[in-house]
């Protein structure tokens, strides 16, 4: 019984023996030419991979938010005559207030109140006491009533800028047992329709490295004609931009545009897309993104939202002609996509 065990271990104990001192011998023999650690091998290491020359590009993060004071001074005497911006929170929006922060925080140090609206009063007395109303990425929609509040107040001279992208399907969970989605809705359709204007049902893309914020959803857009909404702004970037579609009678014109050969993400159209849009004294921005912290200095993003921000305080107004207007725009975009 012992010879049954003993003589296979022994073999086995041999042949691992002569296993190792075949590494040895193949280890001495190649001793002379090896490499001593940490010395770079060639074609083991191409230089793109090198450490040094792993350097991507990253827009800088940098600026800050520049509000014009509302506080006035005659004859050496101080008077507050700040402007008052109402935030739209009572339509399910995609933003909390700890996002807007830092908008809220240069607001008041300005001299000026920036507030939510929680849905606590009818629209139309929330609206009154407020110079401009200010809506991001509202999912569910407005009320017959609070279309025509927000007519009322554009009506009598009040600002609304609307943020938004198009409905869309986004992850709402993930887990061990896989994700799950759902449909984002965009809820101020109808609002939009009052002036002539809609949000193109697909997001944009740009794959030029020149084009895109280091990634290709995060799209660059470009101002097309000076004024108060694009002084000091020469890109601005937005991680699930829009376009905007106006009608033909609108006299919407539009202000930003997507830069040359930016696509739509599902039936690849290349174009300048507009991104922005103005009709009267509502603008409409496709994307609501570059807003908060997380995006709000890279670029110009910064210098477009304190633009914003004084459209919405009614302080000097931005139209001025010159500037093509969104129909024409829309146009020229449907007869490039015809010819592709």
């Amino acid at each position: 019984m012992s010879d049954r065990i003993i003589k296979p271990l022994a073999v086995f104990i041999l042949v691992i023996a002569v296993i190792l001192a075949g590494t040895a011998v193949i280890g001495l023999l190649s001793g002379a030419s090896g490499t001593p650690d940490g010395q770079r091998i060639d074609g083991q290491s191409p230089s793109q991979f090198q450490p040094s020359n792993l350097k991507q590009g990253v827009d800088p993060e940098s600026g800050s938010l520049t509000i014009e004071s509302g506080a006035t001074t005659t004859g050496g005497d101080s008077s507050n005559s700040g402007g008052s911006v109402l935030v739209d929170l009572r339509h399910s929006n995609a933003v909390t207030q700890a996002e807007l922060e830092p908008i809220e925080t240069t607001m008041f140090s300005a001299g000026h109140s920036f507030e939510y609206d929680t849905g606590q009063d009818p629209l139309n007395e929330t609206l009154n006491e407020h110079d401009g109303y200010l809506v991001i990425q509202p999912t569910e929609g407005f009320s017959e009533s609070e279309r025509e509040a927000v007519d009322e107040f554009t009506a009598n001279g009040g600002r609304v800028v609307i943020l938004g992208e198009p409905t869309q399907p986004r992850v709402t969970s993930s887990g061990l047992f896989g994700t799950s989605t759902a449909i984002v809705s965009f809820g101020a359709d109808e609002l939009l329709d009052e002036y002539g204007i809609s949000i193109g049902p697909e997001l944009l893309y740009n794959t030029a490295d020149e084009s895109n914020d280091n990634g290709f959803k995060s799209i660059y857009t470009s101002p097309v004609r000076g004024n108060q909404l694009t002084e000091g702004v020469e890109t601005v970037s937005f991680d699930r931009g829009g376009y905007v579609i106006a009608r033909d009678d609108s006299g919407a014109t539009t202000v930003f545009t997507a830069t040359e050969d930016t696509k739509t993400l599902d039936t690849r159209r290349a174009d300048t897309y507009p991104t922005v849009v103005r009709n009267d004294d509502i603008v409409f921005v496709a994307d609501s993104t570059f807003i908060k912290p997380i995006e709000l200095y890279d670029t110009d993003n910064e210098v477009f939202v304190s633009n914003l921000m004084q459209f919405l305080l009614g302080s000097e107004d931005p139209r001025n002609t010159g500037g093509p207007t969104a129909s024409e725009t829309q146009s020229t975009q449907n007869e490039s996509t015809a010819q592709n």
